[in-house]
């Protein structure tokens, strides 16, 4: 993951290319650029504490104070064309930070409660309160705009009974077993 001083890309870098528990950029961090298919933990204290995000995408215009950074566990290869997504937003409407799943994951750690969710691709996702598909899980096929779910792992279903839209009824209030 390379970290850049200026917004697009530009300026200083500081590249890393495994764990740094006690980080020192020199700069503000006002983009990132990682490779495709990573996902990687960036949290602004050492040791992996203080506010901790995941990345899995280029970032062009942030403003981060980086104490620590690695790669998340489980980092799936980019997703091939036409193969379905599940992407988790921090705030209801599709807004706020995302996470995007594409394939089966048995441990998801994201750094906020799931507000939104949106489905590409089509097919429908098994979405669990623990990891290893345990706890409450339920099957989502369509987006979903409105919810409040803790998500410990999430798979593609495949032929599962959807849930009906989050108005009438939806995973709120899920909570970790």
């Amino acid at each position: 993951m390379t970290f850049y001083s200026q917004i697009g890309f530009g300026g200083q870098t500081y590249t890393v290319t495994g764990p740094r528990e006690n980080v020192r950029i020199p700069f503000t961090v006002r983009s990132a650029r990682l490779a495709r298919g990573e996902t990687w933990e960036v949290c602004t204290d050492n040791s992996y504490r203080g506010r901790c995000n995941l990345v899995n995408e280029d970032q062009g215009n942030v403003a981060w104070i980086v104490g620590s950074v690695r790669p998340a566990a489980g980092t799936l290869p980019t997703p091939q064309p036409g193969s379905s997504e599940l992407t988790l937003y921090s705030q209801i409407g599709f807004r706020g930070q995302s996470y995007t799943v594409t394939g089966p994951r048995t441990s998801i750690r994201i750094p906020f409660t799931a507000r939104s969710a949106r489905m590409t691709g089509g097919g429908t996702w098994e979405i669990c309160t623990s990891t290893d598909y345990r706890g409450r899980c339920n099957t989502v096929s369509e987006d979903q705009g409105n919810v409040a779910w803790v998500v410990g792992s999430a798979r593609p279903a495949g032929g599962a009974t959807p849930l009906p839209p989050a108005n009438q009824s939806s995973l709120r209030g899920m909570a970790s077993a």
